[in-house]
């Protein structure tokens, strides 16, 4: 701050040290952030909501190569199907009748503790739950070579840690919801399972459907 006075015939300019106030900081935003976060959640879940609401399978559906084992081991939906873009007609690897419920999955946690499985316990957990899964849609005569193979697989690993109890306890519940088709998936997706397995396990996987490499059989 700058002062006058008047000193003999001299003007002086006295500078006078003055200790600026503190600033204010800017305010935090993160309630603002999450406020907004929340209201595109909303808007989010709200409109999934209303394309729930309204979503229908087309009414024309025709079968097609990927529909074979409907619905227990078909493949995924076909979404081109659903939209009309869908040129390949029966040559088509996704499945083109209507899923009443969509896919399973996962969640973190169990995608976590899966990944952390050796190969023989993923096979144990996954071969016991595909019995059971059989048994429940009566498909055990038609997938009795996909549980063969499995076992096959599972006997000639060496021995290993059984599955334990935590394991059971974070899988088995979501397990117990899976088609048979997504068991086989998770199989086929580990990054733990013997590739040269997981091709022969998906031929015989086509073969119970019904279907082939290169087509229906």
């Amino acid at each position: 701050m700058e002062t006058m006075s008047y000193q003999k015939t001299f003007l002086d300019l006295n500078f006078a040290q003055v200790t600026p106030g503190r600033s204010r900081s800017v305010p935090p935003r993160t309630t603002q952030r999450s406020h907004e976060d929340l209201e595109k959640v909303d808007y989010a879940t709200s409109l999934l909501a209303r394309v729930a609401e309204s979503f229908s399978w087309p009414v024309t559906q025709t079968e097609t190569l990927g529909s074979l084992g409907h619905p227990e081991i078909c493949g995924n939906p076909c979404i081109r199907f659903y939209y009309g873009s869908c040129k390949k007609g029966m040559d088509c690897q996704f499945c083109h009748l209507e899923h009443e419920t969509s896919k399973k999955k996962l969640d973190k946690m169990q995608r976590l503790c899966f990944e952390s499985m050796s190969e023989p316990q993923i096979l144990s957990m996954l071969l016991s739950h595909m019995e059971m899964r059989c048994r429940k849609q009566n498909l055990t005569e038609r997938m009795i070579l996909v549980l063969s193979c499995m076992r096959r697989r599972l006997k000639a690993l060496p021995k290993h840690e059984r599955v334990t109890a935590e394991m059971s306890a974070i899988l088995s519940k979501s397990l117990k919801k899976l088609t048979l088709g997504r068991l086989l998936d998770l199989v086929k997706q580990s990054r733990n399972v013997c590739d040269a397995f997981k091709t022969e396990l998906t031929a015989v996987a086509h073969h119970a459907a019904g279907r082939s490499i290169h087509g229906p059989v």
